[in-house]
């Protein structure tokens, strides 16, 4: 049995839903190691899954799936990002409202232990400055107080390639991100935690080490303890844990989805590098294909 990511590649229930449930009736998917190149076929029938995770940004079309997972019994959870960015950070792929929507009725499905807030990933510039963040922190935990119990953050990783496009992006907008200090970040942290805590959420961080002197301790979006939760029927099931890098404390999943093929285009993305090449993979995309 296997715990199945959905993924970590790209937003499969914004996109590619009809895919996902067409590899549902197949009972099977096959993805490609990003690595090796090489092709591998996992189960994905009820029997052969632990638990779905899926990483999204607007899950609205896919309840309508999630919905007959759950009457076919299969157990999942949902890591459901959203930020108060907006253009040019997060361009206008998904209508705000839409999203928040689909957060709802996402935890009126599953419950909200199930359904976990990504304020993902903290980005400061100077239009997005300590006081934005914390403006739409807090009407956001507002509008998700009761359907969730717990949020995930961590502040952007300053790779190569989210440099360039940042620095690009501040000449075309005259907005300049900057990276904070430690300092500055431990203390933007404790105050979200605080105001998570006021809608009784708990704030975790994603593989942010220097958070836990914030308090804050490191969450896990492959979750074996709630895993363990969602499947009584399993006791004594021990999971393996994976990290996926430094500070991880996952549990191991089987990742069926593909780089370059989410359509959101945020600015500071690490798993698409190339959006026209993902504006392809959707052009080209078959839902009938065995792999994504």
């Amino acid at each position: 049995m296997n715990i199945i990511s959905a993924s970590r590649r790209t937003d499969i229930p914004a996109w590619y839903g009809e895919w996902f449930s067409n590899r549902l009736r197949e009972g099977y998917a096959v993805y490609r190691n990003p690595f090796g190149g090489q092709n591998h076929r996992v189960s994905i029938l009820p029997e052969d899954v632990i638990a779905f995770v899926f990483w999204t940004r607007n899950a609205s079309p896919f309840v309508p799936v999630l919905d007959k997972q759950v009457r076919r019994r299969y157990r999942s959870v949902v890591l459901y990002t959203v930020n108060g960015y907006g253009p040019p950070f997060e361009p206008p792929a998904h209508d705000r409202a839409d999203v928040l929507a689909g957060f709802e009725r996402v935890s009126d499905l599953l419950g909200p232990d199930a359904v976990r807030w990504r304020y993902d990933p903290i980005l400061l510039s100077d239009r997005m400055n300590r006081d934005a963040h914390l403006r739409a922190f807090e009407n956001l935990a507002r509008r998700l107080e009761g359907k969730t119990h717990l949020c995930h953050t961590s502040f952007v990783q300053f790779y190569r390639k989210t440099s360039r496009t940042l620095s690009r992006l501040a000449k075309e907008t005259n907005d300049v991100c900057r990276d904070p200090t430690d300092d500055e970040k431990i203390a933007l942290a404790r105050d979200l935690k605080d105001l998570a805590a006021s809608r009784g959420i708990e704030l975790v961080s994603c593989s942010a080490v220097l958070l836990d002197e914030a308090g804050i301790e490191r969450g896990r979006c492959v979750d074996p303890d709630l895993i363990a939760r969602l499947r009584p029927d399993l006791p004594g099931m021990k999971l393996k844990t994976r990290p996926t890098r430094e500070g991880c404390r996952c549990a191991a999943s089987r990742d069926i989805g593909a780089y370059n093929t989410c359509q959101a285009g945020c600015v500071y993305c690490y798993a698409t590098d190339d959006s026209r090449r993902a504006r392809r993979a959707l052009e080209n995309h078959d839902p009938e294909a065995k792999s994504l």
